[in-house]
């Protein structure tokens, strides 16, 4: 069966478990009426492009989280409204790059938090791909249309969109791997696998936990000495 013929639930699982080409059908399927959705809410072209993509980011992180049981089209639709929402509550247009960044004065706690939360932010951003991080750059930061981001970086329109939204699923997955049981990720580290180390999720993780470096830091000396005796 022409994987474009699949239903959204097989489709669902197959991109849950990893498989692109299902994402990317799913991609296709939805974001124009994502896109047009938000634009019924947030009125204005290129925030309804921005809002859309970044619930088809988090929609891509978050079948990787589910046991599949979710009803795609009205979940899909419920991200794309809270993306869109978080613009209309005064988001800068083209400026943060998360708008819980920004702590209200005289809130000493917040402020940390948010200093806090921007140190990670950057880390993740300097880890990703050279071009991904460009493109985000000029779209997050400098306001640039994907158009724009294009002929700036060399390439079309589409690749650059397609670019500015995998380094947001990448930042949205760094994110989301900070809350993930410390529990599973040393269970990953234990396997001395170094692709699994290598993983989005465990390097994630690992720069916003400072206990489970500590313990992954111990177990490779606990597993080093007795091959160096």
């Amino acid at each position: 069966m022409p994987i474009t013929t699949c239903s959204d639930k097989h489709l669902a699982r197959r991109a849950g478990n990893g498989d692109e080409a299902a994402f990317a059908t799913l991609f296709e399927r939805y974001h124009r009426r994502l896109e047009r959705y938000c634009r019924s809410i947030v009125r204005h072209d290129e925030d309804a492009r921005d809002a859309a993509q970044s619930a088809m980011a988090k929609a891509l992180v978050g079948l990787r989280r589910n046991d599949g049981a979710l009803h795609l089209q009205p979940w899909l639709f419920r991200i794309a409204h809270n993306e869109a929402i978080t613009l209309l509550r005064g988001r800068p247009a083209h400026v943060a790059l998360d708008d819980d960044l920004v702590a209200p004065v005289g809130d000493p706690l917040g402020a940390l938090l948010a200093r806090e939360h921007l140190a990670r932010t950057l880390e993740s951003v300097r880890e990703l791909p050279a071009l991904q991080r460009e493109a985000l750059s000029l779209r997050a930061v400098a306001g640039l249309s994907h158009e724009e981001i294009g002929a700036a970086t060399g390439t079309s329109a589409a690749r650059a969109k397609h670019v500015v939204f995998r380094a947001r699923a990448a930042l949205i997955a760094d994110e989301s791997a900070r809350d993930e049981d410390c529990s599973v990720i040393r269970a990953l580290l234990g396997e001395g696998d170094g692709r699994r180390r290598r993983a989005l999720a465990v390097r994630g993780h690992l720069r916003g936990c400072g206990a489970c470096r500590a313990w992954d830091a111990a177990h490779r000396r606990r597993r080093i000495a007795p091959a160096a005796a």
